[in-house]
């Protein structure tokens, strides 16, 4: 399990500064684009307020941005990245890291409804892929719109990755919090982990993007000490939240089974005085964990087999075919893996200055059975 869980102390710091010494180089790649999705329930959609962020985060001009989050949308078209309503989510620090480290043009597509949980409840809304036009619908139907505008564009669109903050609703056990109270328990809690596993695969199948890495952010459940009755380290101002250890142990899970999913530890992140949602500090360290995530899977150069790490084996293909690549590639980086232990720290994002891409969307309407969050 260890090579599928990532901690904000355990990142590939040396993925981020090799990829950005790439960028520093030369341009943007002309038409490749790289769509990175955030989804999940209120801590993916945000709840800190923006206020006293750096502009590096708040005004990305160069990350284009589509969203439908809470009853925030971007006009089914794109936007630039920034905050929305005075809060902000993980895809601040997750787009400016990506946009600073990786040579492809990035944007962000994302997609959030607060309060549900992944248990499919006939009667409410929720995230299963067997619910129709509820939050999984809105998930694919603003990705493929984002993919179709880029396309339109005269763009090459790939869909790289998908970050996941949600669970905490499945575990909920009770209070008013959310929307429509708590799932049926611990039915929803135990079959969690059955649920996250269909619905990525649910996600690649709909997307058309088998090989589509998924971040988990494991939920990260506070203690309200005025809430005494019952007695439980899982309370918080919107109720109580017992099922949160069999939640993050399903989380685990799947992330060990999947060899395309990874689990990022969330307990570092600091939370709100609700006991429930990151604080300002939190999203910028959770987006952070995110992207480096992402970047540690991404294969240095010189690794011509793209099996994580750059050794004497592809040194073996190069000599079969020098067009494979570039033998100082090799050379530079022999003995790098793209999964390195023992970094200390998530790199702080950088400032760029690139081109705004702004394109227009066609998207039919929908009636969506969903309660946005605020």
């Amino acid at each position: 399990m260890a090579n599928r869980i990532w901690s904000a102390f355990t990142l590939c710091v040396a993925s981020v500064v090799f990829l950005s010494a790439i960028v520093s180089l030369g341009v943007k790649v002309a038409c490749g684009v790289e769509i990175f999705i955030v989804a999940g329930q209120s801590n993916a959609q945000g709840v800190p307020p923006s206020a006293g962020l750096p502009s590096s985060l708040t005004n990305q001009t160069d990350v284009p941005y589509w969203y439908r989050s809470g009853d925030s949308s971007s006009g089914n078209a794109f936007s630039t990245l920034q905050p929305l309503l005075g809060t902000f989510g993980p895809e601040l620090s997750i787009g400016r890291t990506l946009a600073d480290a990786l040579p492809e043009e990035i944007v962000i597509v994302k997609v959030t409804v607060g309060g549900v949980p992944l248990v499919e409840r006939p009667s409410w809304p929720d995230w299963s892929s067997n619910s129709s036009s509820e939050g999984y619908d809105l998930l694919i139907d603003n990705v493929l719109a984002a993919q179709s505008n880029l396309l339109a564009a005269g763009k090459t669109p790939r869909i790289a990755g998908l970050f996941w903050m949600q669970g905490e609703s499945d575990g909920k056990s009770s209070g008013n919090g959310g929307y429509y109270g708590p799932p049926p328990q611990p039915a929803s809690a135990n079959a969690y982990e059955t649920n996250l596993t269909d619905f990525i695969a649910s996600v690649r199948t709909d997307l058309n993007a088998a090989e589509m890495p998924f971040f988990i952010g494991e939920i990260n459940i506070g203690d309200d000490p005025s809430i005494t009755t019952p007695v439980s380290d899982y309370n918080t101002s919107f109720g109580e939240w017992d099922y949160t250890p069999t939640i993050q142990a399903a989380q685990a899970a799947v992330a060990d089974a999947d060899p395309l999913s990874y689990l990022i530890e969330t307990d570092s992140f600091g939370l709100l005085s609700d006991y429930l949602h990151f604080n300002q500090s939190g999203q910028v360290g959770l987006g952070e964990a995110f992207a480096a995530s992402y970047l540690a899977t991404v294969p240095a150069d010189g690794d011509f087999d793209q099996d994580g790490d750059t050794d004497g084996a592809d040194f073996l293909l190069w000599q079969q075919d020098t067009n494979i690549g570039s033998l100082s590639d090799w050379e530079d980086n022999f003995g790098v893996s793209s999964a390195l232990e023992g970094a200390s720290a998530v790199p702080e994002p950088t400032t760029a200055a690139l081109a705004t891409l702004a394109v227009v969307s066609l998207l039919a309407k929908k009636r969506y059975r969903v309660a946005f969050d605020k």
